[in-house]
């Protein structure tokens, strides 16, 4: 009876610990069939791809910094947001600032874990590489993650042509 409830109590263990493995493994908290790119994505807080310049500055206020060249402007914010404007619409919106969280909720300072479980294995880069991109099927627009140490640095949202 002994051996019996070493057995059983082993057995349970053995459970126990699978279990939890299971739990902690990245791969089971991968969104298996993530929501594709769309272009309601192409939002960070209260900025969007497509958004004029003029409600860019009636949203987030007066830049600190502006770069005219021949195509774009490039504008720059006290909080490391980056902006970049073409025929006068935000076509690139970067963050560095957990204040701004994308439409499904990821932010700036959140991990690899919470980025697979919010949009699923990246269409381009691997999950161990620092940069994860999610495109559109057409790769016109997307979204590009970059991690150092597992932790989002900086998120940018784009579209390549209007």
């Amino acid at each position: 009876m002994r051996k019996f409830t070493i057995f059983v109590l082993v057995c349970l263990v053995f459970a126990i610990v699978f279990y939890y493995v299971g739990k902690m493994n990245v791969g089971n908290v991968v969104n298996a069939n993530p929501q594709k790119i769309t272009f309601d994505d192409l939002r960070i807080g209260n900025l969007k791809v497509g958004m004029l310049y003029e409600e860019l500055i009636r949203v987030k206020g007066k830049p600190q910094k502006i770069e005219k060249n021949e195509s774009f402007i490039d504008i720059e914010y006290e909080d490391g947001t980056s902006i970049v404007i073409f025929e006068s619409r935000v076509q690139v919106i970067i963050v560095n600032s957990p204040s701004y969280a994308t439409t499904r909720g990821l932010k700036v300072g959140d991990n690899k874990e919470k980025t697979l479980q919010l949009y699923g294995k990246p269409t381009e880069g691997r999950i161990e590489e620092s940069v994860w991109d999610y495109n559109d099927d057409e790769k016109i627009y997307g979204i590009s993650i970059l991690f150092k140490d597992d932790i989002i640095t900086f998120i940018e949202v784009y579209i390549k042509a209007m």
